[in-house]
């Protein structure tokens, strides 16, 4: 290999194989984070009792959801009235976005949440203008 003509550029040897190992992981990443959603690592299955504190002060919502793979469908029960929803779980995030009608007109909410040990979540709310960002917790409902 003939030497390179940028000081310290010149690699061979094990510094070489270090290089190309790096390169191979930064690459393998990249292409994980391209292609096709993570697998879901939580089931958020069951029924939740979301609380955010809005403007209006505090919102209790309810959800209640069913996984299949890493899709997710529900409903969504709170001041707002009742809305069918549907989500997606990448790894430990939780995500889903639903339009509220209103007699100005529609907007759109985006819910964004880490789910902790699959009893409890905390997130945020952000509505589609990204004016508004409310953060909120969830936590599992407990079976009767």
């Amino acid at each position: 290999m003939p030497p390179s003509r940028y000081r310290g550029a010149s690699i061979g040897g094990p510094a070489a194989a270090v290089a190309v190992a790096l390169f191979a992981a930064a690459s393998g990443r990249a292409a994980v984070q391209a292609g096709a959603p993570q697998a879901a690592t939580v089931d958020v299955s069951g029924d939740w009792t979301l609380r955010m504190m809005a403007p209006q002060g505090l919102v209790n919502i309810e959800l209640a959801l069913e996984q299949e793979g890493n899709a997710v469908k529900g409903k969504l029960a709170g001041p707002m009235g009742e809305h069918e929803i549907e989500g997606v779980v990448e790894a430990d995030r939780f995500s889903f976005s639903m339009t509220v009608e209103s007699p100005t007109g529609g907007y759109t909410l985006h819910f964004s949440a880490r789910v902790e040990d699959n009893e409890t979540m905390a997130g945020v709310m952000r509505d589609g203008s990204g004016e508004l960002a409310v953060d909120f917790t969830a936590a599992r409902k407990e079976s009767p």
